[in-house]
């Protein structure tokens, strides 16, 4: 079977992708057997995985990225749910299992990512997007928040992590400014062992192809059994007492909700009395199509001929960072000379539009990495927007690509 083309490149067919993942494996085989004190089975302490992307789209590659990113944070919530039930079952004295994996994700085709500056900048603006997304008010956050404003917290959360790290075949590779910067500082002493030490460091992550590596972690809580917690002195038991914190506590409760959504209870004593029942209704697909409606009225930038709709129901970060990207990727594909995308996120952000304009300056700083060959623009459209005119039901992200162009 010919694996590589006449120029050498690799051939993107199932047999091919073998070869890469065996490439890669015998890589990391070799690398960890170097080790003084490595085991006769290298993997013997976790289980590693791995997966070759087939894609040559720098744009359909980030959104594959924050897949795998999707995937290990619901196997370890997986997980979670696994032991958790174990531990309803067992009562107490039963030990959680930590899960310990690494998820190695081989990306050999994608010409943007040939460059060890491009594919770290990349790598850098999705770790920093997954960090600021710490600060998100989702409504995942708001329902938990709710519920522990009511009692109905849960005591000793686990902790679910997934990290990043880069692997290639020039990592360690220094830009000419970077050459240029340590040029300046030769006449200073060399330590020829710490020299040696980054040598080898560097050696451990130049992989035969881009790679990104994901360590997923879901640990137990350090204690099941919370006791009963004794008052503070000074303090009184007597939760009538304590006006302050319960007004303090129905101020976080009602801020933390929408806007666009009202509950009244009313409405469930009304049916009872005259037994209207209830019809299940997917809120969410009427107010997309209601917020189609608006921004096809509204946004003065709408052009029937070059726009398109997505919905999507992600409610987590890394989901929406999925769908927002393969929605552009697949529509790049057109060649429209500007278009116009219109992702609408129902369960996404939808109480804080500060933190979708977050979301969305993360989607234009990796966008900005991967340095596209068009003049392209990302906004939003919020029912909690400060611009009136931007006040949409649903929070919407607009994708923008224009006619210019910005290279040769």
């Amino acid at each position: 079977m010919l694996m590589y083309e006449p120029d050498g490149n690799a051939k993107r067919d199932s047999g091919s992708m073998l070869s890469v993942l065996a490439n890669t494996e015998r890589w990391i085989s070799d690398t960890l057997g170097q080790h003084k004190s490595a085991r006769p089975n290298p993997h013997s302490r976790k289980e590693i995985s791995y997966v070759c992307e087939n894609t040559d789209d720098p744009i359909m590659t980030v959104a594959n990225i924050f897949r795998q990113v999707k995937e290990a944070r619901e196997l370890g919530e997986s997980h979670v749910d696994t032991e958790a039930e174990a531990v309803d079952e067992n009562g107490p004295d039963y030990v959680p299992d930590t899960l310990r994996q690494t998820q190695v994700m081989v990306i050999p085709w994608c010409d943007n990512f040939q460059s060890f500056q491009n594919f770290e900048m990349t790598y850098q603006a999705i770790n920093t997007a997954r960090r600021a997304a710490r600060d998100y008010v989702t409504d995942l956050s708001c329902e938990k928040f709710e519920r522990m404003t009511n009692g109905n917290g849960i005591e000793g959360d686990w902790s679910v992590s997934v990290s990043l790290a880069s692997l290639h075949p020039d990592y360690g590779l220094e830009s000419k400014e970077e050459c240029l910067s340590q040029n300046d500082g030769q006449d200073m002493e060399v330590d020829m062992k710490l020299e040696e030490y980054q040598k080898k460091r560097l050696l451990a992550r130049q992989s035969p192809y881009p790679t990104l590596a994901l360590e997923i972690k879901a640990m137990p809580p350090t204690n099941f059994e919370v006791g009963p917690t004794s008052p503070i002195e000074g303090s009184s038991s007597d939760p009538d007492q304590s006006p302050a914190m319960d007004g303090l506590n129905q101020l976080e409760a009602m801020y933390c909700k929408s806007s666009v959504t009202c509950e009244i209870e009313d409405y469930d004593s009304i049916g009872s009395v005259f037994g209207i029942e209830d019809v299940p209704v997917d809120n969410s697909i009427i107010y997309a199509n209601g917020a189609k409606k608006w921004l096809v009225q509204n946004d003065p930038l709408f052009d029937p001929d070059s726009s398109s709709f997505v919905t999507s129901d992600a409610d987590e970060v890394d989901a929406a960072y999925e769908d927002v990207f393969t929605a552009i990727a697949t529509y790049e594909k057109v060649n429209l000379s500007s278009q116009s995308i219109y992702i609408m996120m129902p369960h996404f952000l939808t109480q804080s539009a500060t933190s979708l304009e977050k979301f969305s300056w993360e989607v234009f700083n990796i966008l900005q990495k991967l340095e596209l060959k068009k003049l392209y623009t990302v906004s939003i459209f919020h029912p909690e927007n400060v611009v009136p005119e931007r006040r949409c039901s649903v929070p919407t992200v607009v994708f923008q690509s224009y006619e210019d162009v910005l290279r040769p």
